[in-house]
């Protein structure tokens, strides 16, 4: 009789309980090693043809940098040193945000992350890379505006790569520091030897 005793749930499949199973393949595909390391390929392959897809339609589009000029004068290469300073601040600060969220993501913590969590921390990669890849396009966009002797800072489309820097790199801070304060305040469970936790 002892033998004949099973939960009331033994003989129910994963459907009748009403576990989802697209949601535990997942699971169990992100577990395999090898398989989320074919996912993380594959999906660096897809972000840079679409950063080369985006580079070859913006630099087959019109581009007019103001009017010739022969030489930068003392107030257009005071112009052009502050947009580069800051640029270079940006993009600091952006591959310092990276590393700080690679430094939290690989530290090794019971139980995982919470997916709350790590959809803030890949909104986090995803602006932050977006602040690199304007911050590039920039530089590029200067050095298009030089190489044809005009100068212009104010045109719409360095404009809009220095906006654009800037507003994705706030976007990522913000993300990061969402992440960053779940991450610190954390609480671990206490071990079951714990004498305190008697």
């Amino acid at each position: 009789m002892a033998n004949e005793a099973r939960p009331l749930t033994a003989g129910l499949s994963a459907e009748k309980l009403g576990a989802r199973p697209a949601k535990v393949r997942v699971a169990a595909m992100m577990n395999n090693p090898t398989a989320a390391r074919i996912l993380f390929y594959v999906a660096c392959f897809l972000v840079a043809v679409t950063v080369w897809w985006t580079e070859r339609r913006v630099q087959a589009a019109p581009q007019v940098y103001g009017e010739l000029i022969t030489d930068l004068g003392s107030s257009q290469e005071s112009q052009l040193s502050a947009f580069l300073e800051m640029n270079r601040l940006i993009i600091t600060l952006s591959t310092t945000t990276l590393g700080a969220m690679g430094f939290f993501l690989s530290r090794g913590r019971k139980g995982g992350f919470l997916p709350r969590e790590l959809w803030a921390a890949s909104a986090c990669a995803l602006c932050v890379g977006l602040s690199l890849f304007y911050g590039y396009h920039a530089y590029q966009d200067i050095i298009f505006m030089l190489q044809n002797n005009t100068f212009d800072l104010s045109t719409a489309l360095i404009a809009w790569d220095r906006h654009w820097h800037f507003a994705m790199f706030v976007l990522g801070t913000f993300f990061f520091v969402d992440f960053a304060f779940n991450e610190l305040n954390r609480k671990e469970a206490p071990p079951a030897n714990d004498p305190g936790n008697v």
